[in-house]
Protein backbone atom coordinates (compact mmCIF):
# COMPACT_ATOMS: atom_id res chain seq x y z
CA UNK A 1 0.00 0.00 0.00
CA UNK A 2 1.65 3.41 -1.01
CA UNK A 3 1.58 6.33 1.47
CA UNK A 4 0.67 9.95 0.25
CA UNK A 5 2.23 13.12 1.76
CA UNK A 6 2.51 16.90 1.96
CA UNK A 7 5.68 17.71 2.43
CA UNK A 8 6.15 21.65 3.40
CA UNK A 9 8.86 23.98 4.50
CA UNK A 10 8.19 25.54 7.92
CA UNK A 11 7.04 28.72 6.77
CA UNK A 12 4.21 30.66 8.00
CA UNK A 13 0.96 30.18 6.15
CA UNK A 14 2.38 27.13 3.81
CA UNK A 15 0.45 24.67 5.36
CA UNK A 16 -3.02 26.36 4.78
CA UNK A 17 -1.72 27.15 1.18
CA UNK A 18 -0.33 23.87 0.69
CA UNK A 19 -4.10 22.13 1.12
CA UNK A 20 -5.24 24.68 -1.29
CA UNK A 21 -3.03 23.82 -3.91
CA UNK A 22 -3.42 20.35 -3.40
CA UNK A 23 -7.35 20.41 -3.28
CA UNK A 24 -7.05 22.72 -6.51
CA UNK A 25 -4.61 19.68 -8.40
CA UNK A 26 -6.87 16.88 -6.74
CA UNK A 27 -10.45 18.33 -5.82
CA UNK A 28 -12.89 15.57 -3.69
CA UNK A 29 -10.04 13.64 -2.18
CA UNK A 30 -9.04 13.79 1.39
CA UNK A 31 -6.02 16.04 2.31
CA UNK A 32 -2.70 13.66 2.78
CA UNK A 33 -0.91 14.10 6.29
CA UNK A 34 1.26 16.79 6.37
CA UNK A 35 5.29 16.69 7.27
CA UNK A 36 6.33 20.48 8.23
CA UNK A 37 9.82 20.77 8.23
CA UNK A 38 13.63 20.19 7.37
CA UNK A 39 13.68 17.84 10.52
CA UNK A 40 9.80 15.97 9.81
CA UNK A 41 10.84 15.72 5.98
CA UNK A 42 14.51 14.01 7.47
CA UNK A 43 13.02 11.51 9.78
CA UNK A 44 10.19 10.13 6.77
CA UNK A 45 13.56 10.05 4.34
CA UNK A 46 15.33 7.80 6.90
CA UNK A 47 11.79 5.91 7.49
CA UNK A 48 11.69 5.50 3.21
CA UNK A 49 15.36 5.46 2.74
CA UNK A 50 14.49 7.61 -0.09
CA UNK A 51 17.36 9.69 -1.05
CA UNK A 52 15.20 12.33 -2.98
CA UNK A 53 12.91 13.02 0.15
CA UNK A 54 16.28 14.01 1.68
CA UNK A 55 17.28 16.18 -0.78
CA UNK A 56 13.94 17.72 -0.17
CA UNK A 57 14.53 18.14 3.24
CA UNK A 58 17.57 20.10 2.87
CA UNK A 59 15.69 22.79 0.71
CA UNK A 60 15.85 26.45 1.74
CA UNK A 61 12.84 28.79 1.16
CA UNK A 62 9.11 28.15 0.37
CA UNK A 63 8.39 24.68 -1.11
CA UNK A 64 5.47 22.68 -0.73
CA UNK A 65 5.48 19.16 -2.38
CA UNK A 66 2.67 16.38 -2.54
CA UNK A 67 4.36 12.90 -2.96
CA UNK A 68 3.27 9.10 -3.57
CA UNK A 69 5.31 6.86 -1.69
CA UNK A 70 5.41 3.01 -1.82
CA UNK A 71 6.88 0.74 0.95
CA UNK A 72 9.73 0.25 -0.79
CA UNK A 73 10.31 3.84 -1.09
CA UNK A 74 9.80 4.23 -4.17
CA UNK A 75 8.24 7.58 -5.43
CA UNK A 76 5.15 7.00 -7.68
CA UNK A 77 3.70 10.44 -7.92
CA UNK A 78 5.20 13.31 -7.01
CA UNK A 79 3.90 17.12 -7.73
CA UNK A 80 5.27 20.71 -6.79
CA UNK A 81 1.99 22.45 -5.32
CA UNK A 82 3.57 26.24 -5.87
CA UNK A 83 3.80 25.78 -9.08
CA UNK A 84 1.02 23.12 -9.91
CA UNK A 85 2.81 20.75 -11.88
CA UNK A 86 3.69 17.37 -11.96
CA UNK A 87 7.58 16.12 -11.27
CA UNK A 88 7.32 12.10 -11.01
Amino acid sequence: MNSKFLLICSCSGRDRKATMEYDILFPNQPTPPMVRGKEAIAKLASKYNNAHLRSISKLNGNFSYYVEITESGKIVEEYDLILGKKIV
